[in-house]
């Protein structure tokens, strides 16, 4: 199974955040440690979540403005993982890719 279809539906994640009072966390705790190391504006807080399943060949990709699943067939070397998540046994796996143009494809 990817590390997308791990995440929890976005229903799971709200509920998950409101039962830790999230908000509060975020406002609090994770804004003083960014801060106090000065990576406010290096790093972001996300609520992990995903909308759909994918499929075992398929990868979410970000094309544009939009993510969209591409089957693994469509994968290229222009295709690189662009958002990681910290697994249960302590690993980093990217859960979302990005698209970019060949620069001679953009030509």
């Amino acid at each position: 199974m990817t590390a997308f279809n791990k995440l929890p539906s976005i229903s799971d994640a709200v509920a998950k955040f409101d039962a830790i009072d999230g908000d509060s966390l975020v406002s609090t705790s994770f804004r003083e440690l960014f801060l106090r190391y000065n990576m406010d504006r290096t790093f972001g807080l996300i609520l992990l979540h995903r909308h759909f399943e994918l499929d075992q060949n398929e990868r979410l990709v970000s094309y544009g403005d939009t993510s969209v699943p591409w089957r693994l067939s469509k994968i290229s070397k222009n295709i690189t993982p662009s958002n990681w998540l910290l697994s249960g046994d302590g690993a980093f796996r990217p859960y979302e890719f990005r698209y970019t143009p060949a620069m001679d494809e953009a030509t």
